[in-house]
């Protein structure tokens, strides 16, 4: 595989009050599109509309980054896998958003599922065939999932575009599944380790099983322990290897 050009992004808005809008700022400048949390794991209409106006004023496209509902766990527990109910409140969550980037005169890039819904549309096709067309059916176009991961052809041929993301910060198991965060090491702190596996990530792909895929999307989580430092060393390196960052679209 050989370098092109990769979109770069970070999940946004996970935090409440000034001091999310505080954390965020550095991050956004350094993004070509943040996904914003929008009230099912994090996220309420200030945060939302906080980050939509700096994603605007650093001309970043603005995405979202819906969930289960569920606020205490951050998104880690399931609606009980009911296909109906849980694309009824990604619709819900990404209107919300939807609604606030259009006010502020913008519009709505993409969908990036958060955490368990992200695994889950993977692993559920039931789940994955609801989701997606509830998805189509209210203007969405691209939606980022996992490198390989099975929904992507079906979204594919419902009409999506499907960008395959890749982690910055995450380290890779051999199945090209992530390391659990409860293991030792899987989070990659430091910056310059990050950066090396974006570009591999970039130039190799995400190897799963036998098959080397493609990355369209490089995510650094804003919840990493020095997340900006990671992203500034990333952009640096990608810009270093001849990789272009910017839209796809």
């Amino acid at each position: 595989m050989t370098a092109r050009r990769v979109e770069l992004t970070a999940d946004v808005g996970e935090r409440a009050g000034s001091e999310g809008h505080v954390h965020d700022e550095p991050l956004i400048e350094l993004l070509t599109t943040a996904h914003i949390a929008c009230g099912g794991h994090a996220g309420d209409e200030s945060s939302m509309a906080a980050a939509i106006d700096a994603c605007v004023r650093n001309g970043v496209r603005i995405g979202a980054h819906p969930s289960y509902l569920d606020r205490e766990g951050f998104g880690r527990r399931s609606m009980g896998l009911d296909p109906i109910g849980v694309a009824d409140s990604v619709v819900a969550q990404v209107v919300a958003l939807e609604t606030l980037a259009v006010a502020a005169g913008e519009s709505l890039s993409s969908v990036k599922p958060h955490g368990q819904l992200y695994h889950d549309l993977s692993t559920h096709p039931a789940l994955a065939e609801v989701v997606l067309n509830a998805l189509r059916g209210i203007g969405v176009t691209e939606v980022v999932l996992a490198a390989g991961s099975p929904a992507a052809a079906r979204g594919a041929e419902l009409g999506l575009s499907i960008r395959a993301e890749g982690f910055c910060d995450r380290r890779y198991d051999p199945h090209g599944g992530l390391v659990p965060r409860t293991e030792p090491g899987a989070v990659l702190e430091n910056p310059a380790a990050a950066a090396a596996q974006a570009v591999s990530l970039v130039t190799e792909g995400v190897v799963v099983g036998s098959v080397a895929h493609r990355i369209a999307s490089l995510c650094v989580h804003s919840d990493s322990p020095g997340a900006a430092g990671i992203l500034a060393a990333v952009r640096a390196a990608l810009e270093a290897a001849a990789i272009e960052i910017a839209p796809l679209n």
